[in-house]
């Protein structure tokens, strides 16, 4: 189902919905912000129903399992929902006597997530582009700038030449005025999706010609008409922005990828690197 209609479906069924079905209805309609991180069970408290009945409407709506229904609500809201919004969310619902608990198994979940989404058939294609490619250009905006420098520094230590856009405006036109059609371009685009990057890539399709990678949290993201490859990355969080660890995962994974490829020439840049380093006294 398209997520985007789900509310629309929800309110054009609800004459034909039982009475309990009507009262979660009601409560998701009013509540979907909040509604979209509960579990079934505390829905139904919510509405004054039983979780059956909550996933009784899930299923009469078309969903086979709650879990679906639950991913596409929250699909809807990802890019509508504010930091200070999700932080008010969070501060309902957590236990603070557990904390450290609940992020471990979120992050848990997060990276069983990535790696169950893995296709290893893009997963090499993206290796290839990467070594193949005569420049890098690693996109991401906000906290996604984090996951541009984790790549960019892993790949310049075996001689990649990466270009690190981490920032818009003039910067941005500059930085893309040196892309060529034997280039790779890998976005990092996690709600709420960043306009320009859209634009860039967009950009890069229909004008440069490039080869693009879009890493994200969602296949359904918009960017996906421009991208040539998409990887999924899990980063749900108990926190106001995102969690890092299904990107982190997948960056590791083209990094190691890459020198795995190329091995005889990264242990020659490594060993090279390293003793320059060692002459200045840094360690890596």
């Amino acid at each position: 189902m398209n997520n985007s209609r789900l509310l629309d479906k929800m309110q054009d069924s609800y004459s034909s919905l039982t009475p309990g079905e009507k009262a979660v209805a009601e409560y998701i309609v009013n509540n979907h912000q909040k509604a979209a991180f509960l579990t079934s069970i505390e829905i139904g408290e919510a509405a004054n129903v039983s979780d059956t009945t909550v996933i009784r409407l899930a299923n009469t709506l078309g969903y086979s399992k709650f879990s679906d229904f639950k991913k596409d609500l929250q699909e809807i809201i990802k890019d509508r929902i504010t930091p200070k919004e999700k932080l008010d969310i969070t501060l309902e619902d957590i236990d603070e006597k557990d904390i450290v608990r609940e992020i471990y198994e979120l992050d848990r979940q997060n990276l069983e997530r990535t790696f169950e989404a893995l296709d290893v058939g893009a997963i090499n294609q993206v290796i290839e582009g990467l070594c193949k490619s005569r420049k890098i250009f690693a996109m991401g905006m906000g906290l996604s700038a984090s996951a541009v420098y984790f790549l960019s520094y892993r790949l310049r230590r075996i001689q990649k030449d990466v270009v690190e856009i981490k920032s818009g405006s003039y910067s941005l036109v500059a930085q893309m005025s040196l892309m060529l059609p034997e280039d790779i371009f890998i976005a990092f685009d996690f709600p709420r999706y960043s306009r320009e990057i859209y634009e860039t890539m967009k950009f890069i399709k229909e004008d440069i010609g490039g080869k693009t990678v879009l890493i994200t949290d969602n296949p359904l993201n918009p960017l996906q008409e421009y991208s040539d490859i998409t990887l999924t990355a899990h980063n749900d969080t108990l926190g106001f922005t995102n969690s890092c660890i299904g990107t982190d995962f997948l960056v590791n994974i083209l990094s190691v990828g890459v020198i795995l490829k190329e091995t005889q020439h990264s242990l020659l840049s490594l060993d090279k690197i390293e003793k320059f380093s060692r002459s200045l006294g840094h360690c890596l």
